[in-house]
């Protein structure tokens, strides 16, 4: 028996579970939508707080920079005093 337009449409039960998807997909993108100034306040405050992990940065290198000239300058301190004991016990 062949299939009339009338068993192809669907039945109530199907529109209403299509119907519900429809609303539930709407609702999870309208919840995902930012508005713009929300955005901008957003994008503005990751912005500042980027600057402030690159100053935090500049700053630990530098001071980074500055203790190892220390322990350079230490180590050189600690060979020349060792080096001129030296001398002095070659020189007597």
């Amino acid at each position: 028996m062949p299939a009339t337009e009338a068993d192809d449409a669907p039945t109530l039960k199907e529109l209403s579970r299509i119907m519900m998807d429809f609303r539930e997909e709407w609702r999870s993108d309208k919840a995902q939508m930012v508005r713009k100034d929300v955005h901008l306040v957003e994008h503005a405050l990751l912005d500042t707080r980027v600057l402030r992990l690159e100053q935090a940065y500049d700053n630990d290198s530098k001071t980074r920079v500055q203790q190892r000239n220390q322990f350079y300058l230490a180590l050189f301190v600690g060979g020349l005093g060792l080096l001129s004991s030296v001398i002095m016990a070659v020189w007597k």
